[in-house]
């Protein structure tokens, strides 16, 4: 039973992440936001950031210092796939790690 609530719990994650990223995709400027913000250029991410339709928490920390962007990029990954760690991987920050599991409170409890 514990098992089928696991599974239960990862699904809704997953699909709630991939509506998410729907609904960014389909915003209007936001390939070139993501172009521009993938490749640390945050002049050029910052001129369609303010026009998004959705709120961008990761810009602001990236932005500012409080996430690297190699922490960035490995979060990216897991919110596209839906594949997310249950435990901090070596790589990323505790900062990051922590961050992390506070925004998706429903995964990590």
């Amino acid at each position: 039973m514990l098992l089928i609530g696991v599974a239960l719990v990862s699904a809704s994650s997953y699909y709630s992440m991939n509506e998410l990223h729907e609904r960014m995709m389909t915003s209007d400027g936001f390939e070139e936001m993501h172009t521009a913000m993938m490749g640390g250029d945050f002049a050029a991410a910052e001129k369609y950031h303010e026009t998004l339709d959705f709120e961008c928490p990761m810009h602001d920390l990236v932005k500012e210092g409080d996430v690297s962007m190699d922490d960035f990029r490995l979060m990216h990954e897991w919110m596209i796939s839906g594949d997310f760690p249950e435990e901090k991987p070596v790589e990323l920050s505790d900062a990051a790690w922590n961050l992390h599991k506070s925004h998706h409170t429903e995964i990590y409890k």
